[in-house]
């Protein structure tokens, strides 16, 4: 792995830090209609209603663009995480779709240079010293395959 992408990475760790109590307290917040959000668990379902119980209608990986129609009001909590679902469309495989994501499967953010994709999120909570911590990871690709 080359200088710049390792530097890149240490500053996104470094944002990370400093942002993590502001990007958690805001999950709901951080998902408005309109906003393009990018998936950031490996595979995230798709629902045909915004609830865990409801039917799968689709799976998107990591770093696939999604379009927040709604920020819907329900919550859920996965992964030790409270957050809520969106209404999203997306594109796959040339047909464009419609559905219901937890918004806790959703990247923060995403930089890209040249092929290289950087896609950053909580991927849980974790207990350290009887606090709850979140878990954030950075997902690194290249050409669409994990490099890291």
């Amino acid at each position: 792995m080359s200088m710049k992408i390792i530097h890149k990475l240490f500053i996104c760790n470094v944002l990370f830090f400093l942002s993590s109590t502001t990007l958690f307290s805001q999950w709901s917040s951080n998902f408005n209609a309109g906003m393009e959000k990018y998936v950031f668990e490996n595979t995230a379902q798709v629902k045909s209603e915004p609830s865990i119980q409801s039917n799968v209608i689709d799976t998107l990986t990591t770093g696939h663009t999604v379009l927040i129609q709604k920020s819907m009001g329900e919550m859920s909590v996965l992964n030790g995480i409270n957050a809520n679902w969106a209404r999203i469309s997306y594109t796959k495989k040339g047909i464009r779709k419609e559905g219901f994501i937890w918004s806790g499967f959703l990247a923060f953010s995403k930089l890209e240079s040249g092929d290289i994709k950087f896609v950053y999120g909580a991927a849980g909570i974790f207990q350290k010293n009887g606090v709850d911590m979140l878990d954030f990871q950075i997902k690194v690709y290249r050409k669409d395959e994990r490099i890291t």
